[in-house]
């Protein structure tokens, strides 16, 4: 994993002041956080390249929505909330997959994910979401995964956290149809039960 953080006059920041792993209830998790607007964070990015397999082509991960404290060191400028936006580019185009703020989280924001992508259950509970991105149709290459903090004067000081960024599998279409057969026929050995006369 790599990190870095610019403002928007000045230049590189310190991205451990923005982005950094901490512990809660003995788990490790990316804490993405704006601090005051006086820090002067416009952008802190953490990025890592992974490859899309054919097996494995579902980008899955964990979040919460942002938890929000007042600042006063700004002027409330800023029409836009704090933001985090997590996103992909393969060597040609860069497809937006999630953006989360103060009024919520909203999948596929500009239309232009690479395949579906869908909010649901986390697979860690302390987390308010999980999402899986289907990127099957980048099988086979490489792509780099990034998580953009964008700081703004909304007089807010935002935390966004992060955890269990990992490929997964597609269900195997065999598995599917098994699951299916076995709760058909447990629905009629129900229903067989049910029309017995005694």
């Amino acid at each position: 994993w790599t990190v870095s953080a610019f403002d928007d006059l000045d230049g590189p920041l310190d991205p451990s002041s923005f982005v950094s792993v901490v512990e809660e209830s003995g788990n490790q998790l990316a804490l993405f956080d704006t601090k005051e607007f006086a820090d002067g964070l416009f952008v802190a990015t953490l990025e890592q390249g992974f490859e899309v397999s054919g097996t494995a082509p579902l980008l899955k991960l964990d979040f919460s929505l942002p938890v929000t404290s007042p600042d006063s060191t700004g002027t409330d400028s800023s029409p836009f909330y704090d933001t985090l936006f997590v996103s992909v580019e393969d060597s040609t185009d860069f497809f937006d997959l999630l953006l989360v703020d103060q009024i919520g989280a909203l999948e596929d924001p500009f239309g232009t994910a690479p395949g579906p992508v869908t909010l649901g259950a986390p697979w860690d509970p302390s987390f308010d979401f999980g999402l899986t991105a289907d990127l099957s149709s980048l099988a086979g290459g490489a792509f780099t995964l990034y998580f953009d903090l964008f700081g703004v004067d909304d007089l807010m000081q935002t935390q966004f956290s992060v955890d269990n960024v990992r490929m997964s599998s597609v269900p195997e279409p065999s598995c599917v149809i098994y699951a299916m057969m076995a709760f058909g026929l447990l629905f009629s050995l129900r229903q067989r039960d049910r029309n017995r006369t005694p």
